[in-house]
């Protein structure tokens, strides 16, 4: 009887030791560092997002590293693109431990080529209203992207933004690709 207690303590001890660790942090303009942060159960890798937004000519660069569920590590590169000015473009690499330290993480190319699709689209920025209009879709762009957020411009406070589009190499909605940022430089 004493033999499986001790299994079982043994087990939580190693369970505990064995917990994924990642870094943890943001940055605009340049690299991050942070803290280490362990991981939640379903989180299984590490992730470092590297990510460029562009509205009205204004273009912003940003990096992100956290713990990340797997899953998101075959969408290597994302880019959301309108023609109302904004474009959005997001690549993502996935680590554990020490390659984490080493991990360069590349913007996908811009590709203004047609391939023959298109999707529904608009963009609307300080209101939920948008008209509808036709995007035609470029290089690898493959689907087609509801996305929904808020931008902040300034010292005025978060605006609504609408923004159905195309998507580069991803799935029809993958939020974890897309952390929310509550400010930024426009």
């Amino acid at each position: 009887m004493k033999a499986p207690v001790i299994l079982y303590v043994l087990l939580a001890f190693l369970d505990q030791g064995s917990s994924l660790q990642c870094e943890v942090c943001d940055g605009f303009e340049q690299d991050c560092s942070g803290p280490m942060q362990t991981c939640d159960p379903d989180q299984d890798t590490c992730g470092i997002i590297k990510g460029e937004e562009i509205y009205d000519g204004v273009k912003m660069l940003f990096n992100w590293k956290s713990c990340v569920t797997s899953n998101v590590c075959h969408y290597r590169n994302s880019g959301i693109y309108s023609r109302n000015s904004f474009r959005l473009r997001r690549s993502i690499a996935c680590c554990t431990g020490e390659a984490c330290r080493t991990v360069s993480v590349q913007l996908p190319p811009v590709n203004t080529t047609p391939n023959g699709l298109q999707c529904p689209a608009c963009f609307s920025l300080g209101s939920y209203d948008c008209g509808n209009d036709t995007v035609y879709c470029t290089g690898a762009e493959s689907y087609c992207f509801d996305f929904e957020g808020s931008l902040s411009k300034g010292l005025n406070a978060n605006r609504p933004l609408l923004q159905p589009a195309r998507l580069l190499d991803g799935p029809r909605h993958t939020p974890s690709l897309f952390p929310s940022w509550s400010g930024s430089s426009w």
